[in-house]
């Protein structure tokens, strides 16, 4: 069996709503709920909303200012949910003339 690992994260932008958008270097985005965490005591502190902004990628995932608080690329890409940008095209036109 082939064992694949998760793309590393390379930017993370916390969102107002606890949220994290997670953009990984095979350039697929993610967004995490990171609310269900906040009960779990090593979390708690992340309620700060000044402490859950202060976030990074670290080879493997991403970490919290302090390094108390982690969670590994593979809990990111595996949980997530994906985000599918709309991409916005011309309206091209092939116009036809009648002589």
């Amino acid at each position: 069996m082939k064992n694949d690992t998760s793309p590393e994260v390379i930017k993370i932008i916390p969102k107002s709503d606890y949220r994290l958008l997670v953009l990984f270097e095979n350039g697929e985005e993610r967004s995490f709920d990171m609310m269900p965490l906040l009960d779990k005591p090593i979390f708690q502190p992340l309620r700060n909303k000044g402490r859950f902004k202060c976030v990074k990628p670290i080879p493997g995932g991403i970490e919290w200012s302090g390094g108390k608080q982690d969670l590994s690329k593979d809990t990111l890409y595996l949980e997530g949910k994906p985000i599918v940008r709309k991409s916005i095209q011309k309206n091209n036109r092939i116009g036809k003339s009648i002589n």
